[in-house]
């Protein structure tokens, strides 16, 4: 009798997956339907995780020419204000999170269409500020792409007919696009890494960004520039790999200081802590609410390039063994902040 049960339950657990009478999934039972619309997968809340499990039928579906456009424009398109509150948040974000799924195919879906590549990258050839959630989603999708395949991203940013690192150093004060940005210059595993740090450095990387505290941009932007520049430092520290005297960026950085305290004290009255009254409003009025916005603005520019000189004594501590440590001893190793400062692109130190 207890052979039998045992037998009748096998045949039970056979029948039941060899003829489908277990649960379907929402996905598949959207996908066996002879119409179905990109957004009724969207709704599901286990479509990332079907895609992540190789549904082969689902993951044909996603990487079709027509329902990759239609993913991108969720997730780079700024919405209509009139849209559904789906297609404002929720289709925007998993259409990002599907485009970064790491699967090749999706990946490579992207990276084998040029028209394709062009719309994802046009979000930043566009003037500033970005949309930061779509910025997010930009960020999340290249950074995917770049991860998985490093050679294919660096090609075409570099073949691409506008300066990808340009129109990037243009939304610096959208800390996404700062995030991207610094995953290219950081070594990973694979072996294009640094050449592609060199290429970035060749475009002057460093100096845009020091660049980026002169006068005029918000604080957003310097808060985000002197946080690049810091990382950048501190990744030479922290990086046993990147010797401090073949990090081509942190040559740059010590031989741009010149250049960033032109720029933070540009024009700023150090005995009155404020700008210059024409450089505090464009047309000579250095009274009223215009006037102080900008001075604050402007003392920011100052704090935060700071940030970026306390980094760069930071590597040369050791080279600093009296720098106002106590009172009975004031005295600077000059020869230490000689080598910090280091000479500039016109020998000035």
């Amino acid at each position: 009798a207890a052979a039998a049960a045992v037998a009748a339950a096998a045949v039970a657990v056979v029948m039941y997956w060899k003829y489908g009478y277990h649960q379907q999934s929402a996905i598949d039972s959207i996908l066996e339907k002879p119409e179905f619309t990109l957004e009724e997968l969207l709704e599901e809340d286990d479509l990332l995780q079907e895609a992540k499990s190789d549904n082969t039928k689902l993951v044909d579906f996603l990487t079709e020419k027509e329902t990759l456009h239609k993913l991108l424009n969720y997730a780079i398109t700024s919405p209509d204000g009139s849209d559904a509150e789906q297609h404002q948040y929720k289709y925007p974000s998993v259409a990002s999170d599907v485009l970064a799924i790491d699967k090749p195919r999706i990946g490579l879906g992207l990276l084998g269409d040029e028209e394709l590549m062009a719309k994802l990258w046009s979000f930043v050839d566009a003037p500033a500020p970005l949309n930061p959630l779509l910025a997010s989603y930009f960020t999340k999708i290249v950074s995917s792409l770049y991860a998985a395949h490093t050679a294919a991203v660096f090609q075409y940013m570099k073949s691409c007919e506008w300066d990808v690192i340009e129109k990037l150093l243009d939304h610096i004060g959208t800390s996404a696009i700062m995030d991207l940005l610094f995953k290219f210059v950081v070594p990973s595993e694979s072996p294009e890494s640094h050449e592609v740090l060199l290429w970035v450095c060749s475009k002057g990387f460093v100096k845009r960004l020091v660049d980026h505290f002169k006068p005029g941009f918000d604080t957003d932007v310097y808060c985000n520039a002197a946080h690049e520049l810091t990382e950048i430092v501190n990744l030479s520290i922290a990086s046993p790999d990147i010797e401090n005297e073949h990090n081509p960026l942190l040559t740059e950085l010590q031989a741009s200081v010149a250049d960033l305290l032109d720029h933070m004290f540009h024009n700023f009255d150090v005995a009155t802590g404020s700008p210059q009254p024409a450089a505090a409003d464009g047309d000579g009025d250095g009274d009223g609410e215009a006037a102080e916005e900008v001075k604050q603005t402007r003392l920011m520019a100052i704090y935060h390039g700071t940030q970026v000189l306390l980094a760069l004594i930071n590597i040369h501590r050791p080279l600093l063994p009296a720098v106002a440590t106590s009172d009975s001893n004031p005295n600077v190793n000059m020869a230490g902040l000689e080598s910090l400062v280091g000479p500039d692109s016109s020998g000035r130190r």
